[in-house]
């Protein structure tokens, strides 16, 4: 499927989430004043690597059908999550149960978003050779559909401020990009050269010598 939005489109979309969020919830303003608990779902529980491209994939389809419904109507809108409880073994084959978000298919088993899990929140960092508009429209699909489960139980501002964080540095490298093609247009058309791009900087472990640009 065709892209049916532009980057810059794109970019201006998550922009205006961000300050919309920060809008509703002031403490999101800088994120180095959010209180992350990270014990819950951080460093203490190994994902298996497998699942992290297989959900992005799910992920970029749902992304691509709201790109193409934003074409047509010009609203960016998931009209298949629903919120509701869900219990499921952990790791030491417990029974658990959390709040999550469960996004309907119609070729396929629901994906699950459960916010105990770190797999929502490194998604992104562990696909780092994607195109830089999929890890932008991945990470504001996170940041849409999590931003509504603030307040129910279990999911606090502090954990929408780490999703919404990974967003804020992809719209500053994609800010970086627009700004190295700019200047390596001018350079050319004044002399006629071809001038490579600055080096841009990585997300914090992300390895940016792999990451594609569409």
């Amino acid at each position: 499927m065709g892209y049916g939005v532009s980057m810059e489109r794109l970019v201006l979309t998550a922009d205006s989430l961000v300050d919309y969020l920060v809008s509703v919830h002031p403490e999101l303003a800088d994120p180095r004043h959010v209180g992350l608990d990270l014990e819950p779902y951080g460093k203490t529980v190994k994902e298996s690597w497998v699942e992290f491209p297989l959900m992005f994939d799910d992920l970029v389809d749902r992304v691509r059908c709201i790109e193409a419904q934003y074409a047509k109507t010009s609203y960016m809108v998931e009209r298949g999550v629903d919120y509701c409880c869900v219990s499921r073994p952990n790791r030491d084959g417990d029974i658990v149960s959390s709040m999550c978000a469960v996004v309907t298919k119609d070729d396929g088993p629901a994906i699950i978003l459960d916010p105990d899990r770190p797999i929502v929140y490194g998604l992104v960092r562990a696909n780092p050779e994607r195109p830089l508009r999929d890890l932008i429209g991945v990470q504001s699909y996170l940041v849409r559909v999590f931003c509504q489960l603030v307040g129910r139980p279990g999911f606090t501002v502090g954990r929408l401020g780490q999703l919404v964080g990974t967003l804020r540095e992809l719209v500053r490298l994609a800010r970086l990009d627009e700004g190295d093609e700019a200047g390596d247009r001018a350079e050319r058309s004044a002399d006629g050269a071809e001038a490579g791009p600055e080096q841009i900087p990585p997300i914090h472990g992300m390895d940016s010598t792999r990451r594609e640009v569409a």
